[in-house]
């Protein structure tokens, strides 16, 4: 059974071979990771530049991702167990034909799947995970996952939308929000 867990992948679009309780972080874990090299596409090189870990912008971009994976962990983990109730519960949005949420499909909280039938705890996994791993790699940086976009990131995937979330996520306009809110957060939230 441990050998089935870590081996444990999707294959040709079936089902996986182990239930979802007994399945490996690391799965999870490659399912965003799917999307950032989806999003960043996998021709993209990289140069590295000699003792650039010792510049000031390289050890603020490090520092800030640190504080990203520190603080990151809470808000995906309460939500995680959020997720549960909710799915227990069935817990949804008033539905209305005005409300933005309903147009949006984004009005039920107890789906079990996202839009492309993956399973949205592995999405809450996989973002526990990722801010528990930053300093080994901050890939999620990358995908605008942030103090600013936490609580969209969060509401997005609760409400199905898997990787579609983070394609939201990346585009110029979040990421410069997001900027501006680490800015002013830095100088007028001390």
């Amino acid at each position: 059974m441990y050998l089935a867990l870590l081996i444990d992948k999707k294959d040709n679009g079936g089902p996986r071979n182990v239930q979802i309780l007994h399945r490996s972080i690391d799965n999870d874990t490659d399912l965003a990771k799917s999307v950032l090299k989806d999003i960043e596409g996998s021709g993209k090189s990289k140069t590295e530049t000699p003792y650039s870990f010792y510049s000031l912008a390289r050890q603020t971009a490090s520092k800030n991702d640190y504080i990203t994976g520190k603080v990151g962990i809470g808000p995906f983990a309460l939500n995680n167990n959020n997720q549960i109730l909710t799915m227990i519960y069935h817990i949804s949005f008033r539905e209305s034909q005005s409300s933005l949420l309903s147009t949006l499909g984004l009005s039920r909280l107890d789906k079990q799947l996202d839009v492309d039938g993956n399973s949205i705890m592995s999405w809450i996994s996989a973002m526990i995970n990722a801010h528990v791993d930053i300093a080994k790699d901050p890939w999620i940086s990358r995908l605008n996952v942030n103090p600013f976009s936490y609580n969209i990131t969060n509401l997005l995937l609760r409400t199905g939308w898997g990787g579609n979330t983070f394609y939201f996520l990346t585009q110029p306009i979040m990421k410069q929000m997001a900027d501006a809110y680490v800015k002013a957060s830095s100088q007028y939230m001390q």
